[in-house]
């Protein structure tokens, strides 16, 4: 792999493969590019601070006013950087970019800050060209870090489109633009804005044609075995009641029972089980349950009580009422298979700084848990393993109620360990295995929020595929990981994620 960063020398590209090729024959179908940059170790990654790599003015780049295609396989590290336009939830970083002023000369594939892949080309007279505008079209895609997506778009007489994957996201009908050739081609980055990228490029091809729909699939079907394996290494599984418009699925046993919540089309919330690709209410005659939490291998269910502010434990057809002496409410989150119940409660209402307490509750006696950190004003403990190994979350005074800075932690047989995902901003540990994998969610400033997985000291993010957020809520002694994730535009969906 070539790494790029800021002390790269543009002569850098000299000793590249940069190569004019003939003209593509479509009708041969031969996918010939007129100009191909590859490097011999690898992809070309860029650190987010420029320069970018700079392939110069040459005539075999400059394609002036005709038809063109443009493709690169691009992986990002981070949907920030340090320059550049930035806003919420993302920064501009150009992916291909030959575009001169304020998006008014030229054209450029960019990643933009609403994180949608755009294609666009010189506004001229009309200004920024990269906008809501005829001359502008974006993906549907959301990229995810550390994920290749083969990027390509097309140019022709009337009709500018984007590609993802292959598949056709986006066209639209330019009119008048502007392209003067006066823009150097540069790999990650622009002229003007910087907008530099964090990740990493391959494969970039340039064709002074207008690649058919078709040839754009065989693009990057061609090359799609090299990247998609680095891809999810998990299998997602949607979790949701049918009729349901929000789903939830909180816990998971180690036969692979799920307990959650959902709320129908009237907006009732109900407890669901999902066993064996079942779902099944869990209501009796005399309850009706507002969500389940946790579930353990003999079958036992954590709910909460729609009509009042209480936790029950469901057992072989009894309901027993959890409840911490003195307390104004309880929540029960969590049971191991020897019934060993976690959870937190309040002398006070609810406030997301606290004051709170963690919970155990073990062979009829409650304990509260208490965590070795200065100046605590919440706790509560979202996990349980047979070990007796509990995981949660907890606050400080002074947090911020509309932005509350949480950290998750271990709490063993006379250990502790904080757990702050890398650069985060708040990490939450949900759920503990008989293994020791800890699950939870984690965010950082400028990006969506983050599953996680934390086994033998290392994070890796569990995301479901183009969602704008994700929950890692339990995991099992499979692996088998439970959560939910918020979909483009929709309410939030529960899912199950096995390793594939």
């Amino acid at each position: 792999m070539l790494r790029l960063s800021g002390a790269t020398s543009f002569a850098l590209v000299f000793a590249l493969a940069l190569c004019a090729n003939p003209l593509f024959a479509q009708g041969q179908g031969v996918l010939k590019p007129d100009v191909e940059l590859i490097a011999n170790s690898g992809p070309f990654e860029f650190d987010g601070s420029g320069p970018g790599l700079d392939l110069g003015k040459s005539s075999a780049v400059n394609l002036s006013g005709g038809d063109f295609t443009v493709h690169a396989w691009v992986k990002f590290a981070s949907l920030r950087n340090d320059t550049g336009v930035c806003f919420d939830p993302g920064c501009d970083m150009s992916i291909v970019d030959k575009m001169v002023g304020i998006n008014v000369d030229g054209w450029r594939l960019f990643k933009q800050s609403d994180n949608h892949f755009w294609f666009c080309l010189g506004g001229g007279e009309a200004g920024n060209g990269c906008v809501d505008a005829p001359t502008a079209v974006k993906s549907l895609t959301i990229p995810e870090l550390g994920v290749w997506y083969g990027v390509t778009a097309v140019k022709k007489s009337g009709e500018i489109a984007i590609y993802v994957n292959g598949i056709l996201e986006g066209t639209n009908t330019p009119g008048e633009f502007q392209d003067s050739d006066t823009a150097a081609l540069l790999i990650g980055a622009n002229f003007d804005e910087g907008a530099y990228l964090n990740g990493q490029v391959a494969e970039f091809k340039l064709f002074r044609s207008a690649l058919s729909e078709s040839n754009v699939r065989a693009l990057y079907n061609a090359s799609k075995k090299s990247y998609e394996a680095q891809k999810q290494e998990y299998e997602f599984i949607e979790i949701a009641p049918p009729g349901s418009i929000e789903s939830h699925a909180n816990g998971i046993n180690a036969q692979g029972d799920i307990v959650g919540r959902f709320i129908d089309k009237n907006g009732q919330s109900h407890a669901f089980l999902w066993s064996n690709g079942s779902y099944r209410l869990i209501d009796t005659d005399r309850y009706t349950f507002y969500a389940a939490y946790g579930i353990n291998a003999r079958g036992d269910i954590l709910a909460d009580d729609a009509n009042v502010d209480a936790a029950y434990l469901l057992r072989k057809g009894e309901v027993i009422k959890i409840s911490f002496p003195g307390a104004l409410w309880t929540s029960a989150l969590k049971i191991n298979d020897a019934g060993d119940i976690v959870g937190a409660y309040g002398e006070v209402p609810y406030t997301e700084c606290g004051p709170y307490h963690g919970f155990l509750l073990s062979n009829g006696e409650y304990t509260q848990i208490e965590l070795p950190v200065d100046d605590v004003s919440g706790i509560v403990v979202h996990g349980i393993n047979d070990a007796g190994e509990l995981v949660g979350v907890y606050t400080l005074e002074g947090c911020d109620e509309s932005n509350p800075a949480y950290h998750g932690f271990l709490r063993g047989d006379g250990s502790f360990t904080k757990i702050d995902a890398p650069n985060s901003t708040a990490t939450v540990a949900f759920g503990i295995n008989e293994r020791g994998a800890i699950v939870g969610i984690y965010d950082r400033a400028g990006e969506r929020s983050h599953g996680f997985l934390f086994w033998k000291g290392v994070f890796t993010d569990i995301d479901f595929p183009g969602a704008r957020g994700t929950r890692a809520k339990d995991i099992n002694d499979r692996g088998w990981i439970v959560g939910d994730y918020w979909p483009q535009g929709a309410l939030p969906r529960g899912f199950l994620a096995i390793r594939k």
